[in-house]
Order: structure tokens, then sequence, then C-alpha cells
């Protein structure tokens, strides 16, 4: 995949687009690397300790997914 620059696409930013390592910083977004977002998953999981928590963890994946 490529972003819209034309650079390979190894992250993903906050508005859920697939992008490179530059737009976010032009963009002023957030990004995570693809290759990170099953670690920070793991880390989810072990660190949310109660279902309000998952809940919560829910609403705010939910959210990009839901614009």
């Amino acid at each position: 995949m490529l972003c819209k620059c034309g650079n390979v696409a190894r992250y993903i930013n906050e508005k859920g687009e697939l992008c490179c390592a530059i737009c976010p910083f032009v963009d002023h977004v957030d990004s995570i690397r693809l290759a990170d977002v099953p670690a920070l998953l793991k880390w989810c999981r072990a660190h949310l300790d109660t279902p309000m928590d998952r809940t919560v963890l829910r609403a705010i994946i939910g959210k990009g997914t839901n614009r």
C-alpha cells in the first residue's frame, strides 16, 4: 500500500488512514506503526482489569470506525 504522498504506508493515523511516517507530522495527527498494533492491543488487554475498562476501550477503538 502507498500513502497519499506516494511513500510506503507502514503507519495508520488517528483518522484511520494508512500513511507513511512523514505525513502525520505534516498533518499534525497521531499515528502508530502497523507492526506495533499487536503489542499495543496485548498491553491493553493485560492492563484493563474490569469490564468497565474494556467497555471504555471498545468505545475508543470503535470511535475511529464509526465516522
